[in-house]
């Protein structure tokens, strides 16, 4: 049995918002990768010495952004606009560290100020924010993310797997769900995940990006491409399922009366 023109046409329209839907999944807030050759507009940088881009062997492209700090303390860059934090926010940041003996440190991720003092302890303003410290002095080698929200404060630490991730580019992804938890991924894989609740979206309601660290001596540490993108939730596909299924009913229903005719 052959389907009307008219129902043929109506699922199809179906079939392409629901694609149109599903392809623009990902709302993208910001991106950066520095090939333009400035720092300038979208960021603030702080500490002395001040970051710089960087054309060194292991840069990408044409340059990517060293913070620069030294054996006294980070350096490094706060976006200079403020986001709104919601369920869905993703944030990547590409990072390569290089194993030394003293003072190769990075810290980024989200934070709660765009506004930071010369000398700052990056971790009184995280929201979100990874660690990794990469020399061989003191205490050795880390790598830890501090959660911070209206429902507490948590760290949580990988050391031992800290080595896996030195003198190499990956990829590191900050993520918030609705349950009110945040995840921290490196390549695409969970390695740390804050408890559910400790962020209140009402509350903890607006962020900026961070990318801090050091690169004393003959030691490069570097970012390179920054992605900031609102990602929806489960529901909001659930929701779209729901409406499709019902308008597919709809259209069944119509066809089924047409055709009795």
């Amino acid at each position: 049995m052959n389907c009307p023109v008219k129902f043929r046409l109506f699922i199809l329209c179906i079939l392409s918002l629901s694609a149109g839907h599903f392809t623009s999944a990902s709302m993208n807030f910001f991106t950066e990768t520095w090939e333009s050759g400035s720092t300038s507009g979208n960021w603030h940088s702080w500490g002395w010495p001040s970051p710089v881009l960087s054309s060194s062997a292991n840069a990408v492209g044409s340059y990517s952004m060293d913070p620069n700090g030294d054996s006294s303390y980070h350096s490094g860059m706060v976006s200079s606009q403020m986001y709104t934090l919601s369920a869905g926010v993703s944030l990547t940041v590409a990072a390569y560290i290089e194993s030394a003996a003293q003072w190769s440190e990075l810290n980024f991720g989200i934070t709660d100020s765009n506004s930071f003092p010369t000398n700052p302890n990056t971790n009184e303003f995280s929201i979100a924010t990874l660690t990794i410290d990469a020399d061989t002095q003191n205490t050795g080698h880390k790598l830890f993310a501090n959660f911070t929200g209206s429902g507490g404060t948590q760290t949580v630490s990988d050391n031992e797997a800290a080595t896996a991730f030195f003198d190499a580019w990956h990829n590191y992804t900050f993520t918030f769900l609705e349950n009110g938890s945040a995840t921290i991924a490196i390549d695409n894989e969970t390695v740390f995940t804050s408890s559910a609740g400790l962020f209140d979206y009402s509350v903890d309601s607006s962020f900026s990006i961070l990318l801090a660290g050091r690169s004393y001596g003959v030691t490069t540490n570097l970012y390179d491409t920054v992605e900031l993108q609102q990602i929806p939730e489960p529901s909001s596909y659930a929701g779209l399922l729901i409406l499709v299924t019902a308008m597919l009913a709809v259209a069944k229903k119509r066809l089924r009366s047409d055709q009795a005719v």
